[in-house]
């Protein structure tokens, strides 16, 4: 079975103008619950949108939005955590290319802390001097056989080719072409017409930073690598 390090080798391997990648440990925010500046409406309105999420399976800040465009209550503190983003320029390391094995990544996927992640981000350096990107997706949808389809066939809609991962408890893309940045930008702007099934919040951190991420490693809550169980 392909792992999420094999197939960053493969692409690797696949592109020869790929002189390095970068690799990132996404920032662990905490949960919206133990912010002490919530008001006690706001406490509510967390409550009964994590209630919501459960019910619907629909994202957090879907149903915490929602909420608030419903009830007569003020939520400002939700509001100003809604636009909260951690860079990856503050964990960004470059491999180059004659180190991404994986035997080199499991090396340094061990040497985590715990509770630490190991991702790989969307840009590339290459050996021409362009700044060009690996397209990659997150999506918001339950691991099932329905969801299999679901989200292959989205991907096809988008007209890109690449390799489709269980990432644990939902879906992960990454394409098999490179792309500039303006590509990029395209590309998840078209996204943005496949959600709540696409992540909507992962792809505005991802304009935000002008740039993707996808995690590679077990760790926090999951247990394993992402596993790629589709090409497209």
């Amino acid at each position: 079975m392909m792992t999420a390090l094999d197939l960053v080798c493969e692409l690797v391997s696949r592109n020869s103008l790929v002189d390095a990648i970068y690799l990132f440990k996404p920032m662990a925010s905490p949960p919206i619950q133990e912010n002490a500046e919530l008001s006690e409406d706001e406490r509510t309105l967390v409550a009964d949108a994590l209630d919501l999420r459960a019910s619907t399976c629909l994202p957090f800040w879907e149903c915490i939005l929602q909420l608030i465009s419903v009830r007569d209550v003020a939520a400002p503190t939700l509001l100003t955590l809604a636009k909260r983003h951690n860079r990856q320029s503050d964990t960004l390391e470059l491999m180059p290319r004659e180190r991404v094995t994986v035997e080199g990544l499991v090396a340094l996927v061990d040497s985590l802390a715990r509770g630490t992640t190991l991702a790989l981000s969307s840009r590339v350096r290459c050996s021409d001097g362009v700044k060009r990107h690996i397209p990659m997706l997150d999506f918001h949808c339950r691991e099932s056989a329905h969801n299999d389809l679901l989200v292959r066939q989205i991907a096809e809609a988008l007209e890109i080719k690449g390799y489709l991962a269980h990432s644990g408890q939902s879906y992960h893309f990454y394409g098999a072409q490179l792309m500039s940045e303006d590509e990029l930008v395209q590309f998840l702007s078209k996204s943005l017409l496949y959600c709540p099934v696409i992540d909507r919040a992962w792809i505005a951190h991802q304009l935000i930073e002008r740039a993707c991420g996808l995690r590679i490693s077990p760790g926090k809550t999951y247990t394993g690598y992402p596993t790629i169980f589709a090409q497209v």
